[in-house]
């Protein structure tokens, strides 16, 4: 019984370190997203810093997605994990090809990620993911 609850006990720990190193990194990307650094004046390149900066909070999210796998249980499951890389792959794709117009697609790409996504994905990841349609709507 006690091995049991050690084990509950460290997969609440490690789950709740994964989420908010994830949040803390979103939030500070969404700070980031809310205005280009002076040094940025042309509407292109105000458009492409805020790609990058989604771009980066895509980063975040796979390396929590791989970080959750790796863990021994996995936190998420391989195919859960394969989804969320491929979303963030396919949405960085896109940002970086368009400089603007792409947001529209990656709204869809992350709508079908959510409900491809196990209960349990969706239970830890439902804030993260919500949090980058956030980000993604601030982006004009």
């Amino acid at each position: 019984m006690s091995r049991l609850i050690r084990e509950i006990r460290r997969d609440l720990i490690v789950s709740a370190f994964v989420l908010i190193a994830s949040v803390g990194s979103i939030g500070f990307a969404v700070q980031s997203c809310a205005s280009a650094p002076t040094s940025v004046v042309t509407p292109q390149g105000q458009a492409a810093f805020k790609a990058d900066q989604f771009v980066t909070a895509l980063g975040v999210l796979q390396d929590s997605a791989i970080a959750a796998n790796a863990t021994t249980p996995p936190l998420i499951s391989t195919a859960d994990t394969r989804l969320i890389v491929q979303f963030c792959v396919g949405s960085a794709q896109t940002a970086k090809a368009a400089v603007t117009g792409w947001q529209a697609g990656v709204i869809q790409g992350l709508t079908s990620l959510q409900s491809n996504l196990s209960a349990a994905a969706q239970t830890k990841y439902g804030p993260y993911l919500t949090l980058l349609k956030t980000i993604l709507a601030g982006i004009s």
